[in-house]
């Protein structure tokens, strides 16, 4: 049965099978078929190919994605920036376009808000308008989880044991200063700590029921590295006592010794309670140091409050200084005498360095402008005030100073000078200066700063405006020789030169011709250009320009810097006399209470 059926079979073949050259139409049909294979065969391996090209296009498309991410360019971006710029800008980014109730911000980030809020809450209301930023509520809500009670604060001491764990002995030396100030008083339940605050607080040692209306705060600064914190405050029911300062400020020197910190002063300002504080620690007039767990601790008083006492001394009394008496009424003095020139040999001296009010008193800078080198050398100048000259500038520029300087030789760390020292050289003293004297001191010292100002590098032009000798021969030189801090002894002493004869002539002419031709120009347009024109015409022009041929421009430069200081300090003059026959403006709350 088999067999039958594969006899058939292979007939049935013969039989599909034609003969050779038989049939062409059968022969072109098995030609396309062929035809058709290798064309299905090329089909195949080109769909392969494709196949494996789109399969590499993939995964050089998935590289670049991943290269081109987000993080990647934000890194990229960020890679110079600074970390506080950094951590702006990525805040941008992540959050912008974001629901405001949906935004997440990380500690850093709203470390950065508070600091930029510290600078200023109106600040900080503009910036939230234009960048995505923590509302203020957040960071309130952010501050109010901080609990600093009155006391010492153990977290901040364990933060700068970690700190200063590998620091070395220079780096741990710190200074401790502490202040008290008023506050207003208010109790307050804290939910969290279960307790009412605003009564007297001195942590450790006790609190009371009386209203705290003062706050005494300590911190701790660096001696040789820039860093300060505040480590601990109490509250008190008025001024803090003596004896429980004195108790606070050795727990406080006690706990910074603990923590590796080296506490090598003391500052505090010139209060009564300070005093008897220092007292009850064993400083006193004859001796600065105390002891704390075997180390020495100097106590000093502020700086600024120092030289505050020192003015309003002054102010009030006449002080006798080996056999001299040093009298307001000489600054007084000084002050009237120099203000009716048109070249001041003070110029940054008014009534209200010598007149302050009650709250004018308070600032620092008004007593040590008062004291600087400029108004001394200015009484030098004028009259004989040898003994009173700028031995408090000395001591001002040497207790801001960590450093000698070499362009301040006279100004040298207080730490390095004798008890035999003197602060300042011995002063040039000048009797009874005319007039005419005063104001060609005044147009040489303001020829050798616009000489500095010029910043000529020619040298054959720099001859033609420095002197070139090293003595101090006219009396021109005075007032440069006193406002140096190492006195003429050479051409360039500091910052300050001494401009040469023919400079000096043509800043003379920049001075008569402003005086002549300014007053007529004030009110029209291009004065500058008008006054500069009108003095180069001059003749110490001409012979000053002849020694310039290198650098014509810089004679142009030294009259438009002259022209443009005179034009500035006569708008400050027409100003102030306008102020003073102006009507007086009354007090906001004076008017109201004249209105009830």
């Amino acid at each position: 049965m088999l067999t039958s059926r594969l006899e058939s079979f292979q007939s049935r073949a013969d039989c599909w099978v034609s003969p050779q050259g038989d049939d062409p139409e059968v022969e072109n049909q098995e030609n396309s078929v062929e035809r058709l294979q290798r064309r299905g065969n090329r089909l195949k391996s080109t769909t392969w190919r494709q196949r494996q090209k789109i399969w590499h296009l993939k995964e050089q498309l998935r590289v670049e994605r991943e290269k081109n991410s987000a993080e990647k360019v934000l890194e990229d971006v960020c890679k110079n920036m600074s970390k506080q710029a950094k951590c702006f800008f990525k805040l941008q980014v992540r959050t912008v376009g974001k629901d405001p109730h949906g935004r997440r911000y990380t500690d850093e980030e709203l470390m950065y808000a508070l600091a930029i809020y510290f600078q200023g809450p109106r600040a900080y209301r503009f910036l939230v308008k234009h960048f995505v930023l923590p509302s203020t509520r957040i960071l309130r809500k952010n501050m109010q989880r901080v609990r600093l009670l009155p006391g010492f604060h153990d977290t901040v001491l364990c933060v700068l044991k970690e700190k200063f764990k590998s620091a070395s002995e220079t780096e741990r030396l710190c200074v401790v200063s502490f202040d008290e100030m008023s506050v207003k008083t208010k109790m307050t339940y804290l939910r969290g700590e279960d307790m009412i605050e605003g009564t007297e607080d001195f942590g450790e040692l006790g609190r009371s029921r009386d209203r705290a209306d003062h706050a005494l705060v300590f911190m701790v600064r660096g001696l040789t590295k820039k860093w300060k914190q505040s480590i601990g405050y109490f509250l008190s029911a008025g001024p803090t006592k003596a004896a429980i300062q004195k108790q606070l400020l050795v727990n406080c020197i006690t706990k910074l010794q603990e923590v590796g910190l080296t506490v090598v002063a003391t500052v505090c300002d010139m209060g009564p309670t300070n005093q008897q504080t220092y007292k009850l620690l064993g400083a006193s007039e004859g001796r600065f140091e105390f002891e704390v767990g075997g180390q020495e601790v100097v106590a000093l008083f502020d700086v600024p409050h120092l030289f505050k006492c020192l003015r309003n001394a002054l102010l009030n009394y006449d002080v006798t200084v080996e056999g001299t008496v040093v009298s307001w009424n000489h600054l007084m003095a000084l002050f009237h005498w120099d203000r009716s020139r048109k070249l001041r040999a003070a110029p940054k001296l008014r009534m209200l360095h010598l007149r302050p009010t009650p709250f004018k008193k308070m600032r620092v800078k008004l007593a040590t402008q008062v004291m600087s080198r400029s108004v001394a050398a200015a009484m030098v100048l004028y009259a004989d005030l040898a003994n009173c000259e700028a031995d408090s500038d000395g001591l001002i520029v040497g207790l801001n100073m960590t450093a000698a300087r070499p362009e301040r030789a006279s100004a040298r760390p207080m730490a390095r000078l004798r008890s035999d020292d003197r602060v300042m050289p011995e002063p040039k003293v000048v009797l009874d200066v005319p007039v005419d004297e005063v104001t060609a001191n005044c147009l040489s010292y303001v020829a050798g700063y616009l000489v500095h100002k010029a910043n000529v590098v020619c040298r054959n032009c720099e001859r033609a405006l420095v002197r070139v000798d090293s003595e101090v021969r006219a009396t021109a030189d005075v007032l440069t020789a006193l406002k140096s801090h190492t006195g003429v002894t050479k051409c360039d002493v500091g910052s300050l030169k001494l401009p040469s004869a023919v400079l000096f002539e043509f800043v003379r002419e920049c001075y008569v011709s402003f005086s002549v031709h300014a007053r007529s120009m004030l009110f029209e347009t291009k004065i500058l250009e008008r006054l500069v024109r009108c003095v180069l015409a001059s003749k110490p022009a001409t012979v000053l320009a002849s020694q310039l041929r290198c650098h014509p421009r810089v004679l142009t430069g030294i009259a438009a810097r002259y022209m443009r200081l005179m034009l500035h300090s006569t708008c400050r003059e027409l100003s102030s006399a306008a102020a003073k026959s102006g009507p007086r403006r009354q007090s906001r709350k004076l008017l109201k209470l004249r209105g009830l």
